[in-house]
């Protein structure tokens, strides 16, 4: 039996109908064809296969096994048919006592929970239900408990494109949320662009960053268990990954001509923009960061600037002031400033030319104004000093009244020096959300940092721990866009290479990788480009879920790589063949999928695609076969003759193992190719 996995780095690239024609076609060759979908991101190989439900399992109770059903002449093993046809799977299996445990908990504690409380549930329930997904689909790949009916001759697998902590922030439009709040068919920002050179005669040649930042769905949310976890650090960004998760970073390399370094001593740099994992990272990459992020145009909320900057002072140092007769109803708005402080004179004539009446007391100002405090009520503000948020609307205001809220924030809660302005608060989570928001408005946060402070209260010594971060106001004449562009090397005017500015996308070199410990970790799959903004960082999709797929199972035949001719596609691509290369498995070879469609006269046309990836070179410059091209089409039967090929080719392959690129060999490469083409 040849056991065959069809595998996509990338979602939404048609792996499914890929799996599903070449099984059909071979079972119509008079093969016995077994399919096994372990897709755990969500099952969906009986639909491509004309299902209309996925087959449920039989069982054997004599011999206490799985019996997979036949359906239409082939075999159907699929985790929808466990699951639900709607669900990824978070399996309970042995750990059925510790879940129970955690939902007595939970009813225990009932309306009273505290937020920490649930948390502490939720991180137990997630621990629980991740670490034990890939002990079920090793089961399934058990003879021990599944029994296949007959021999088979191809055992077909569908595999799961496949880490980030659970206190990581995804940039959305809807504002940052903690990667654990995302759920299926968010919004979420995502990276789309290149890094090219523009040859100029008898000049340097001029480098262009060309990028957009667009809105992408959510897939799927994956935990993936407890993992070692490592901190990058950059000078305004900080992460929590595992050594899995891929980074974009500036590729560079030295120009040669003949094999002989271009440019003498200081040479000269060729650039692109590659997907590294964290276990490749050093303090020597760079990466692209976020560093600004589009205004939303439905904006919701109509606030004048002068209430967004009362809010942001309201959010570092105010409270509401409630009538205890009545039901404790808020009746007044305190802000805390006192008399010598420099900002009351201005809050005093900013409140009174929005017509109320602030009133001076030792503490700061109060306003008598039960429709003010009701609407700062009502905008989710009236917090206690540690619970306090940066609601969601804040994001969605024009980059004018976010920058209030922050300069309000600053008046109350921080302090200015040398044109840089430094936020402060003992509340860490309502700071991550502020440093986000100044991300958001473009300015340039430094990393957020620790101390313990101490103060006398009302004669008793109080302390605890406070963080702070710093907004840096830019150096020089070179605005906020010419962040990063120093570190490709050209200059002209004095200026940084003026074609690497960019409005939201920057760069910024690693300054520490440093081992945190283990967390929990979770993945995000999006739909369309395969990434995401995290902590204002460009990271991929993990993706490494089929890997523990290899190592389950034993005696695979080879793998088929699914793909489509498009740009985002070919990066995970490489990246996938690189991963098949470090594994030592063997590769049957690479099927473009959905490449042009075919018109009413059955020709195929490419114009919807556009620029075009020859995957066709991709393969034979990866050392990889080329199997087929498949164009999209609504009539199955007019795709029968591309399946019907790639059963051929597949039944005919070799599939190969490639070869470890190492330093020693690319200088050889070049060495040679140096000399061909002198020859």
């Amino acid at each position: 039996m040849k056991k065959i996995a069809v595998c996509a780095l990338k979602g939404g690239v048609g792996k499914s109908s890929v799996v599903a024609g070449l099984g059909l076609a071979l079972a119509d060759k008079k093969f016995k064809v077994g399919f096994l979908d372990i897709d755990i991101t969500g099952s969906n190989l009986f639909s491509a296969l004309g299902l209309a439900h996925s087959p449920k399992w039989e069982l054997d109770s004599l011999n206490e096994k799985v019996v997979v059903p036949e359906v239409n002449g082939f075999w159907l093993l699929s985790i929808a048919s466990y699951v639900g046809e709607d669900y990824a799977v978070l399996w309970e299996g042995s750990h059925h006592q510790e879940l129970t445990d955690a939902r007595d908990r939970l009813s225990q504690l009932g309306n009273g929970a505290t937020v920490e409380d649930l948390e502490v549930v939720r991180r137990k329930i997630d621990d629980v239900l991740a670490s034990s997904k890939w002990r079920f689909v090793s089961e399934l790949l058990s003879d021990e408990i599944v029994t296949w009916p007959e021999p088979l001759d191809f055992l077909i697998a569908d595999l799961p494109p496949s880490c980030l902590t659970g206190d990581t922030l995804i940039f959305t439009p809807t504002g940052p949320m903690p990667i654990t709040e995302i759920r299926k068919w968010d919004k979420v920002y995502s990276f789309q662009g290149k890094l090219w050179r523009e040859k100029r005669e008898n000049r340097r040649s001029l480098w262009h960053f060309d990028a957009s930042i667009v809105e992408d769905r959510v897939l799927n949310i994956i935990p993936q268990g407890l993992d070692e976890v490592y901190e990058v650090r950059t000078a305004g960004r900080k992460i929590k990954a595992n050594s899995k998760h891929p980074f974009l970073c500036i590729n560079r390399e030295r120009q040669t001509k003949g094999g002989i370094i271009k440019g003498g001593r200081k040479g000269k740099y060729n650039y692109d923009l590659i997907w590294k994992p964290l276990s490749e990272l050093t303090t020597d990459d760079v990466i692209i960061i976020a560093k600004a992020l589009p205004d939303i145009d439905d904006n919701f909320l109509d606030l004048p600037p002068e209430l967004c900057r009362v809010a942001g002072f309201f959010l570092g140092d105010g409270h509401i002031q409630r009538d205890t007769r009545y039901n404790h109803p808020a009746t007044a708005v305190a802000l805390s400033e006192p008399p010598a402080g420099k900002y009351r004179t201005q809050y005093i004539k900013l409140l009174t030319e929005m017509g109320f009446v602030p009133h001076e007391y030792d503490n700061g100002l109060v306003v008598c104004s039960a429709p003010l405090a009701k609407l700062l009520c009502s905008l989710g503000l009236d917090k206690k000093c540690l619970e306090k948020e940066v609601p969601a609307w804040v994001f969605s205001l024009p980059k004018g009244h976010k920058e209030a809220i922050l300069e309000g924030f600053i008046d109350a809660d921080g302090h200015r020096r040398r044109g840089n302005s430094t936020l402060t608060s003992a509340n860490e989570k309502m700071l991550k959300q502020l440093h986000a928001l100044s991300v958001y408005c473009g300015f340039r946060p430094t990393n957020i940092t620790k101390a313990n402070s101490t103060s006398i209260i009302d004669n008793r010594v109080v302390s605890g721990d406070g963080y702070s971060f710093e907004l840096i106001k830019p150096k020089g004449s070179h605005p906020r866009g010419s962040l990063g562009t120093h570190l490709v090397r050209f200059r002209t005017n004095g200026r940084e290479n003026p074609g690497l500015e960019h409005p939201y996308f920057g760069a910024e070199r690693i300054l520490s990788i440093k081992p945190c410990g283990r967390e929990i970790v979770y993945d995000l799959v999006t739909r369309e480009t395969g990434n995401f903004i995290a902590n204002g960082m460009v990271v991929h999709n993990t993706s490494n879920e089929m890997f523990s797929f290899f190592d389950q199972v034993k005696n695979l035949s080879g793998v088929i790589i699914v793909s489509q001719p498009a740009k985002m596609s070919t990066i995970g691509l490489l990246r996938t063949i690189d991963l098949l290369r470090q594994k030592q498995i063997p590769i049957i070879g690479l099927v473009a999928n959905q490449d042009g469609f075919l018109n009413r006269h059955g020709e195929n046309e490419y114009q919807f695609l556009s620029p075009r990836v020859d995957l066709q070179r991709v393969a034979r410059e990866a050392g990889i076969p080329f199997l087929v091209s498949i164009p999209q089409c609504g009539d199955g039967d007019k795709l029968k003759p591309y399946f019907s090929e790639l059963a051929e080719r597949v039944v005919d392959s070799r599939p190969v193992v490639l070869k470890e690129v190492t330093m020693g060999r690319k200088l050889k490469r070049k060495v040679v190719k140096g000399i061909a083409r002198r020859i």
